[in-house]
């Protein structure tokens, strides 16, 4: 029973050195389109070197981005203090949970005041969701002050190619399901025309 014990305790420590760390500071956003609905809870804060800063962009229900084209897709986060900084990034994007696509860059710099900038878009992908960690390894100033979304309410700037649309897709299923609104009118329908025969025959 110990030695069991003992076996399940080294899985587990085994487990937990592979698990995926949250960020340090992390950004959601929900898209409708036209605006975004934000948590910027993370703004304000000092980002230091090795510590990591997340973003999340969503859409509503059943939208989604496409881009027409291979492209270079910029959602970054400001800072509120100008200097280089270099860092690593991972991206992602997913739709319906499953990734479409995704990236990374090592040891880049920015002497803007931003991070998060220039991600490669693959040709003619649907997504729903783009996920980005960025780590700071090293800054040229002293304070590194996180910011909003650096184009808020757009949620992105793209160059190099066709700008992604945002697009509304219905939902297929929904569409072979009436709602209950719509069924009542037909009943409603179906019993004029019933009606309206029994009284021609009356006549």
């Amino acid at each position: 029973m110990k030695t069991a014990i003992s076996a399940l305790a080294l899985c587990s420590a085994l487990l937990a050195g592979y698990s995926v760390a949250a960020p340090t500071y992390q950004y959601d956003y929900t898209y409708n389109g036209s605006q975004l609905t934000t948590n910027q809870s993370a703004a304000g804060n000092q980002l230091s070197a090795g510590q990591t800063v997340g973003l999340k962009m969503r859409t509503l229900g059943n939208d989604y981005w496409a881009s027409p084209a291979t492209t270079m897709l910029w959602a970054p986060i400001a800072m509120q203090d100008q200097g280089t900084r270099i860092g690593n990034l991972s991206w992602t994007f997913s739709l319906n949970g499953a990734t479409v696509g995704s990236g990374s860059y090592t040891g880049q710099g920015s002497s803007f005041a931003h991070i998060g900038n220039f991600m490669n878009v693959p040709t003619a992908i649907h997504f729903d969701e783009l996920s980005w960690v960025f780590t700071l390894t090293s800054s040229t100033v002293a304070t590194n002050t996180l910011g909003g979304l650096y184009f808020a309410p757009s949620p992105f700037v793209n160059f190099g190619g066709a700008v992604p649309a945002y697009v509304v897709v219905p939902d297929p299923v929904a569409a072979r399901i009436p709602e209950p609104g719509s069924l009542a009118l037909l009943g409603l329908g179906l019993a004029a025309v019933a009606l309206s025969r029994k009284a021609k025959r009356q006549a």
